[in-house]
């Protein structure tokens, strides 16, 4: 599938979920083949593409805030798994909502493999501090601030 066809069937999908303002989610697979890990079986990738509104929290808390815990759970490493690969690989982040939940907080942050804070199990993280704002590094290096 071409960039301008991908275009166009997420235009379509758009339309035909009468989405104005929401969420879309392109998934490409493998595709179709026999089971098990390489992918040689597959001739050709899956597309879906998912459109949608989405709501994480109810509308109160946005005005009001939540109730956030620090999660046992760490988040994956990069060198387990790059970060540049936006996958679907989220057991990680469930097990630390679930961990969030159980501790009885809407939210859970969870930590680098350094120790250091990543990211919320669903939200990117953001500090505002006197006039600066900050948000956890993209790599180990610039975690200094």
């Amino acid at each position: 599938m071409s960039a301008s066809e991908l275009t166009a069937a997420t235009l379509e999908t758009i339309r035909q979920n009468d989405l104005q303002d929401g969420y879309i989610r392109l998934l490409v697979t493998r595709g179709v083949g026999s089971l098990g890990l390489s992918p040689d079986s597959c001739r050709r990738p899956s597309i879906i593409i998912i459109a949608a509104s989405i709501a994480l929290y109810p509308a109160a808390l946005y005005e009001k805030g939540l109730n956030m815990v620090t999660c046992a759970t760490r988040r994956t490493a990069p060198a387990a798994l790059s970060p540049r690969i936006k996958s679907l690989n989220y057991l990680n982040n469930v097990l630390a909502k679930i961990e969030a939940q159980q501790a009885g907080a809407a939210e859970g942050v969870m930590l680098n493999e350094q120790g250091y804070v990543a990211e919320c199990t669903g939200d990117n993280l953001f500090i505002l501090k006197g006039d600066r704002l900050y948000t956890p590094p993209s790599t180990p290096e610039s975690s200094k601030v």
